[in-house]
């Protein structure tokens, strides 16, 4: 029941762009092309994805979009989870839905955006 999920988490904007990798298990990263997220979409799942986004800025957080990557020409579903950052959108992806510890995930989630907000007002306040 302590199994550790395996995820990605990425801080982006509206349009998909990465602005902060936070962590990466699944190392997406890698196959994301010019700091896009959709570059890793499945080209079916491009529309429902920023359809996730959109529905996450407005709605502040949304949980368990099934959304399909294409990775290495092979297409595989992950879930998405995000949670509205000031303008832009924390998204933890998982290959699947265990609830078991996402709550211990969702702790850590917390304490990096809170660090992020520290590190935004140091930038501000120093100059």
């Amino acid at each position: 029941m302590n199994e550790r999920i395996v995820k990605s988490i990425f801080l982006m904007d509206i349009q998909g762009r990465i602005l902060n990798v936070i962590c990466d298990d699944f190392n997406l990263y890698s196959n994301i092309v010019d700091e896009n997220f959709l570059t890793i979409v499945d080209e079916d799942s491009k529309t429902k994805f920023l359809k996730f986004l959109i529905s996450v800025s407005s709605n502040n957080a949304e949980i368990f979009w099934d959304i399909n990557f294409n990775l290495y020409g092979k297409i595989e579903k992950y879930y998405l989870t995000g949670a509205k950052v000031k303008e832009d959108t924390m998204v933890l992806v998982t290959q699947d839905v265990k609830l078991d510890g996402i709550y211990d995930d969702l702790i850590k989630i917390n304490n990096e955006q809170i660090n992020y907000f520290r590190n935004v007002l140091k930038k501000i306040f120093r100059g």
